[in-house]
C-alpha cells in the first residue's frame, strides 16, 4: 500500500468500514510514517467531535407507515414466489469455484 492509497483510505479506517486484511495493512503502514499516524489522529479527534456535538433528530413516528403506504403493491403472484436463500447457494458456488 502506498502513502497515497492510505490516505485515500484513512476516512474509511477511521469509521470502521474497511476490511480486517486492509486495517492491518493501513495499521502496519502508520507505524512506519508518523505523519500517517498523525493525521489519523487527527482525523479521529475532528470525528469524534462531531459525532459528540451533532444535534440529532429523531423520525417522525408514523414515518414507517407512511413509506410503506407510499410503495406500490407487489403483484398478487410475488408473495407466493418461493425465494432462494442466498446461504444455500454457497456449498454449489464453492464446488464451481473449486472447478476453475
Amino acid at each position: 500500500m502506498t502513502r497515497e492509497e492510505a490516505s485515500r483510505l484513512m476516512h474509511a479506517y477511521v469509521d470502521g468500514e474497511l476490511d480486517p486484511a486492509k486495517s492491518l495493512e493501513l495499521e502496519a503502514l502508520m507505524t512506519e510514517h508518523s505523519s500517517l499516524r498523525t493525521a489519523c489522529e487527527r482525523l479521529r479527534g475532528m470525528s469524534e467531535a462531531i459525532r459528540g456535538n451533532a444535534e440529532y433528530h429523531s423520525a417522525p413516528a408514523d414515518l414507517a407507515a407512511r413509506l410503506r403506504d407510499s410503495l406500490p403493491a407487489l403483484p398478487p403472484d410475488a408473495a407466493e414466489a418461493p425465494r432462494q436463500s442466498f446461504w444455500r447457494l454457497l456449498p454449489g458456488t464453492g464446488v464451481a469455484m473449486a472447478a476453475v
